[in-house]
């Protein structure tokens, strides 16, 4: 019969989106009332045969009957009252029909949570099926951003990732990295969550956003993957110190290209080697200790 709001706007819990005529719901209505008013004969027999029970006047077949009947009954009233409630009738206009009310065909449908009008799906004068939607509503106070990542970005961040885009105040976090790649871009798909209404955002816009690389225990630090070397199943760098090279040992969290990000005991300003490695693993080896002379070149370790 009518459209109470407009594409766009915003709606609180319980506004009215839309007024409905139905003359089916005035036939669940009259059912209703009947099954309730059976019901309640039923319950009202039943009552009378257990006092005659307990008195020794009617045999327990017929109050097994009575109970019986009682119990088909209230199961139909409470049938056809659970079908007016999905239909949007109220307990409080259920209880006016239950006690005598008059029967109604137009219903209001109202907003089941606060949020925007995203898209109106009838209009007045339509005729609409069972279950049929009349509105989309967006919960516009939780934008949600899906990421598209590469599997070696992916390997570096967890969730609880900070997630900042471009022009937003208030930085996201990462709340699901996807356990599949898209077959189409070989991309997995990582979602974030903005808990903040962002003017820089909205609803179906592209943007790229920088997610903070993070490992289980604490940040990852970045070194050129050349840097890397194992020996007995792990992986270690060597650390650049006064008179000499040692040896740290180190976690590879996920490739990043020519670079590695690791965690473990490697400070974020650490200048470790990136050449020369067979000549310092050799002297490690050789001296039986984490020190090592000084050879090969040497690069800065970064945080991020």
């Amino acid at each position: 019969q009518a459209i109470e709001v407009n594409s766009m706007q915003e709606v609180a819990a319980g506004r009215v989106l839309a007024r409905l005529y139905s003359p089916q719901l005035l036939e669940w209505q009259r059912d209703y009332v009947q099954l309730h008013a059976q019901a309640q004969l039923a319950a009202t027999k039943l009552r009378r045969d257990e006092q005659l029970f307990s008195e020794g006047i009617v045999s327990e077949n017929r109050l097994q009957e009575s109970r019986n009947a009682h119990t088909q009954a209230a199961v139909a009233a409470r049938e056809r009252r659970q079908t007016l409630k999905l239909s949007g009738v109220g307990e409080v206009s259920l209880d006016a029909l239950a006690s005598g009310g008059a029967l109604f065909a137009s219903m209001t449908v109202t907003a089941p949570a606060s949020g925007m009008v995203l898209e109106l799906l009838a209009t007045p004068g339509q005729r609409l099926d069972a279950g049929a939607p009349i509105a989309k509503i967006g919960k516009t106070r939780m934008l949600w951003l899906e990421l598209q990542a590469s599997r070696e970005q992916s390997a570096q961040v967890a969730v609880g990732s900070a997630v900042t885009v471009d022009g937003c105040d208030h930085p996201g976090r990462i709340t699901l990295i996807g356990s599949q790649v898209n077959p189409a871009n070989q991309a997995v798909m990582m979602r974030a969550e903005f808990p903040a209404p962002e003017r820089c955002l909205r609803l179906n816009q592209y943007v790229e956003a920088s997610v903070t690389a993070r490992s289980a225990a604490r940040d990852a630090i970045v070194v050129r993957a050349s840097a890397l070397m194992q020996h007995g199943g792990k992986d270690y760098v060597f650390v650049r110190e006064a008179g000499g090279f040692r040896a740290v040992a180190v976690t590879p969290q996920g490739p990043a290209g020519d670079r590695v990000a690791v965690g473990g005991a490697l400070e974020p300003a650490a200048a470790v080697a990136v050449s020369g490695l067979a000549t310092l693993k050799g002297a490690w080896l050789g001296l039986g200790s984490g020190a090592v002379p000084q050879a090969g070149a040497a690069g800065k370790a970064g945080a991020k």
